[in-house]
Formats: C-alpha cells, structure tokens, sequence
C-alpha cells in the first residue's frame, strides 16, 4: 500500500536511484532500511514527548501537593490554637476544687500514717502522755510542752536522740498546720462556688462528690440513684458480679450526720432521700439558683431525725 506521509517515505538520492537501476533488489533493501530508520525516529520522537507530557503531570502533582500541604499546615496550626485555648478556659473552679480536695485526702492519709509512728516513736520516751491524748493534734501540742514525769516508764534519751524525735514532730505539725489551711481553702471554696451543697451536705462531703463525678454540671445531671453511691464503687461491682454479696446503699453519704444519727435500718433511706435532695441542690448551683438548702435540711431533720 502505498503512503505519502513524509515521515515514512522520503526522495531517493541520485546514488540510490543509480543503485537501484544497477540492482534493483537493492531497491527493496533500502526501501526497508529507509523505513526502519524512520519508524525509530518516530519512536524516539513519541518517547520524547511522552517523557515530556510525564514530567508536566509530575509537575502539575507536585504543585497540587504543595497547596495541599499549604492548607493541612494552616489547618494544623488553627487546630492546635483552638485546642490551647479549649484547654486554658477549661480550668475552672471546679478543677481548683477537685485538685485541692484530693490533695486533702492524700494529706490527712498521709498524716494520720506518720502521726501514728510519731505516738510510738514518742511513747518509748513518754508513754504517759502519748496514752492520755487519743488525739492527734491534741497529742502533736502536749509533745511541745514536754510535761515528763518524773516517775514515768519511759526510757531515757541522748540530747541527740530526743532533738531527733523533736524534729519529727515539729515536720508533723507543720504538715497538720498545712492540711488545716488546705481545708480551709476547700471550704472557703466550696462555700463560693457550690452555696446549697456546701450547706446541706458540709464543704468537705459536697467537695469529695464533686470530685467523683468530675464537674458540677456533670453531678447536676447524673441520676440521685448514682450520686447516692459515690464512693462504693467497689461494694456495687462485687455486688453485680456475686449476687451473694449485697448491694451497698450509701459511699460518701455515710459520713453525713444525717446518716450517721439515723438507725442501722433506716440509713438506706436517709442516704435516698439525702441524694435527692443533694442532687435538686447540685442543679440550682449549677443555674445560679437561689439558696434553698436550709428548706430541705429542715424537711430531711422532720422526716429522719433530729438533725
């Protein structure tokens, strides 16, 4: 078949056409030789622009890549403002609180630890006044005096010795004298904050329930049931995975003298009726509401005790 695209075929020379009249299979020969050489050239002509077609795509990929990772940084960086800010505001009162009376907890545990080996510690020295004071900021204040009889059991302690002791005692005080500010700070605290709980429920019992649900919107909006199990968590799990264990009925609230004046039998339901009540007070501080915590004291004394 012949073709007149000029890629293909091209004017033979006068010594090709002289070649091709002497020997005209060499006609052929060249027709062929001509023909590969110009399908190579067309092939290397295609890669060439392939090539180049390639690398505008990279190219254009590579921009498109760029302005891509332009917008995931600036998306970043207003992310993690907003996340800083979020965080910053999220310090509150509530926070302060929860802070401050798990402080206090591990304080007084603390303290109570060390003031016990501080009585035996004392009582090889004075084992008169050390059994005479049952408490313990009572018994920290007779160590300063140092009223030894001289008929006492104690034994007899070097200068060095007895500064020791001393100057544990003192550590003991000061650390006394610190879970006292601490409580007062949490009660102060509470007191601002959360009016009506703080009044019905004491600075320290309201401040620990705040602390176990984690905010005082969350403790506004959780069920009495659960407020009034605060505390016994781990009672109500032994209870729901062995039925033959009972099931607890009051945590924090046991320490409430509500609870504590009220008969074995009847603390399931002062604890109740105690929660409720908590929990109606919990909502109008969350709301700002007006102080109502005098009424309900009032009608749980009526309906309980003589609280």
């Amino acid at each position: 078949m012949a073709s007149n695209h000029p890629a293909m075929f091209a004017p033979w020379s006068c010594a090709e056409a002289q070649r091709v009249r002497e020997n005209p299979c060499a006609g052929a020969e060249a027709t062929a030789a001509t023909m590969k050489l110009r399908t190579r050239t067309m092939t290397t002509t295609l890669q060439t622009a392939l090539m180049k077609a390639a690398a505008v795509k990279v190219f254009i990929s590579k921009a498109r890549i760029a302005r891509g990772m332009a917008t995931f940084q600036d998306a970043r960086k207003a992310l993690l403002a907003e996340t800083r800010r979020k965080v910053a505001t999220a310090v509150g009162e509530d926070t302060l609180i929860i802070q401050a009376v798990t402080t206090l907890d591990q304080l007084e545990r603390a303290a109570n630890g060390l003031v016990k080996k501080g009585r035996e510690w004392y009582a090889a020295y004075d084992p008169e006044t050390e059994k005479a004071t049952k408490d313990h900021d009572a018994f920290l204040a007779a160590s300063t005096e140092d009223k030894r009889s001289k008929e006492t059991m104690g034994g007899s302690l070097t200068a060095e010795d007895k500064a020791t002791m001393d100057g544990y005692l003192a550590t003991l005080r000061t650390l006394t004298a610190e879970r006292d500010a601490l409580a007062a700070y949490v009660e102060a605290k509470m007191q601002a904050h959360c009016p009506n709980l703080s009044l019905l429920a004491g600075s320290r019992i309201a401040a620990q329930l705040l602390s176990h649900a984690g905010s005082l919107q969350r403790l506004a909006t959780v069920p009495s049931s659960t407020l009034q199990l605060y505390g016994a968590e781990t009672a109500l799990f032994r209870h729901l995975k062995d039925r033959s264990h009972k099931a607890p009925k009051y945590g924090i609230l046991f320490n409430h003298p509500l609870v504590q004046k009220t008969g074995p039998r009847e603390r399931g339901k002062a604890a109740r009726g105690l929660a409720d009540k908590l929990s109606l007070c919990a909502r109008l501080d969350l709301f700002k509401g007006e102080l109502k915590a005098q009424e309900y004291k009032q009608l749980l004394a009526k309906k309980f005790t003589d609280w």
